[in-house]
């Protein structure tokens, strides 16, 4: 009989010790699967965190699809208007505010329920608890990233129910691009010139030494890729750095106003109108510093090919750069600026968010904190994507590196402006106003007037 005790226990120590002994405390949830729609997060990029996240909640499964810019913003509204669509779906900066309805903003905490395993005297034991999470609040915002991200990604929520508060978070980012200036250093050095421009008066001193025509007036060589519209890719960025840059205000409230004069020490100018002037001389004729018009190839593409000395785009511009223009001889430097003591730059980047149509709101708004706001999450990812980066702390980080430092360095002055429900349109009146200057239909004051007053109209229809 004492034999038979010993054996008995020596099999159930056996059995512990080997896990086949289990105790499950709780209930996990059904299984849900979350959608994410992405044009530029990777699936693989982003692996490591999605595995990081379906560990602690393993009834939680992510199907991610990617998408083609040009295709992806047709495909979310197809989507939902057939009443599917995403949990997830990334965004443009500048399409916040057109899409605020879309969103559901972020919960001031969220509850997901996690599972995990412990051991305990060789015993394994499935532990299921709800945690509850305060979220990145609004004003933790401006903490953890570039002001202009605050700006943008905060929007008041005029259906927050009573004691929730009005302003709300409505995406957060990855990365955090900004405007800078990619010239051709070869051009440069055979114009005797040793360092780019800083500000916009050396710019203009420069482009006429890079710019070069032939007997018929055929720029053959262009010292600047500025001035039109169709062929100057994020050029309505560009003039909207420009004006502010120059001290237009942009908005007040639902009232565009880079169209208005300010008072400067006593004196009335108008900084918006002057900044889109300044844009278009350079494809006016008569000007010193013409190096640009409408009958010109693609800025980028005329940049690749060595035939134009400055090009002004993003990051996101130079891996195409260094894949097809395996001979340009180029080099990037910060944007120029007004006024060196009080720098603007101009952001372009991506937000994550949750749609308001989304049955698991809680759960997919803790994994975009978990991609977003984790900072050993975002420096794993950006080591491989190789993008500038949008938390603080890892914007200092990135200083050190000889290329990212030059977007870096940008970030925390870069200032963004709302531009309407149908920002879209917004891009299509700066092209038409700067076609119609280019053409000498309307004096620039009347242009500029014209589309401040066609822009504010998509506020009214918010």
């Amino acid at each position: 009989m004492k034999r038979s005790v010993i054996a008995l226990s020596l099999l159930l120590l056996g059995l512990v010790s080997s896990g086949a002994v289990c105790r499950s405390s709780g209930t996990q949830p059904d299984p849900m699967v979350i959608t994410y729609w992405t044009v530029f997060n990777e699936e693989e990029n982003i692996k490591a965190v999605v595995d990081a996240f379906t560990a602690t909640h393993p009834y939680i499964s992510f199907e991610v699809k990617q998408f083609q810019p040009d295709e992806y913003e047709g495909q979310l509204i197809q989507a939902w208007a057939e009443g599917r669509g995403p949990d997830i779906f990334s965004l443009p900066n500048s399409h916040i505010g057109a899409f605020q309805e879309l969103i559901a903003p972020l919960p001031a905490s969220t509850t997901v329920t996690a599972v995990t395993t412990k051991t305990t005297l060789g015993r394994k034991e499935t532990v299921v608890t709800d945690e509850t999470k305060a979220s990145t609040s609004a004003r933790e915002i401006s903490a953890l990233f570039p002001q202009a991200v605050y700006d943008d990604v905060i929007k008041v929520n005029q259906s927050a129910k009573e004691g929730q508060p009005k302003e709300q978070v409505y995406g957060l980012p990855l990365s955090f691009d900004t405007l800078v200036l990619y010239y051709n250093k070869d051009l440069l050095d055979q114009a005797n010139i040793p360092v780019p421009a800083t500000t916009w008066d050396d710019f203009v001193k420069q482009v006429p030494t890079l710019t070069l025509v032939d007997v018929n007036d055929n720029i053959i060589q262009s010292g600047a890729a500025l001035g039109t519209s169709e062929n100057v890719p994020r050029f309505f960025d560009i003039v909207s750095l420009l004006m502010m840059q120059n001290g237009a205000v942009m908005t007040d409230g639902s009232n565009v106003q880079f169209d208005r004069e300010i008072d400067l020490a006593g004196q009335q100018f108008l900084p918006g109108v002057q900044a889109v002037e300044f844009y278009t001389s350079f494809a006016t004729p008569t000007v010193e510093w013409y190096s640009w018009n409408a009958e010109q190839e693609d800025a980028l593409e005329s940049f690749i090919a060595g035939k134009t000395a400055y090009f002004i785009g993003y990051h996101y511009h130079l891996a195409d750069i260094q894949a097809r223009g395996d001979q340009l001889n180029f080099d990037i430097s910060p944007i120029p600026q007004v006024d060196l003591t009080a720098a603007v730059n101009y952001p372009n980047y991506w937000v994550e968010t949750v749609s308001v149509n989304s049955s698991y709101v809680d759960e997919a708004w803790a994994f975009i904190e978990e991609l977003t706001t984790n900072e050993t999450n975002v420096a794993a990812i950006l080591e491989v994507t190789e993008e500038p980066a949008a938390l603080r702390n890892l914007i200092e980080k990135q200083k050190e590196d000889f290329v990212l430092a030059i977007f870096s360095n940008q970030s925390l002055t870069a200032q963004s402006w709302y531009a309407g429900t149908d920002p879209e349109a917004a891009e299509d009146e700066f092209a038409d106003m700067i076609t119609i200057i280019n053409e000498g239909r309307l004096d620039t004051l009347t242009a500029v007037e014209n589309t401040a007053d066609k822009i504010e109209l998509t506020y009214e229809t918010k």
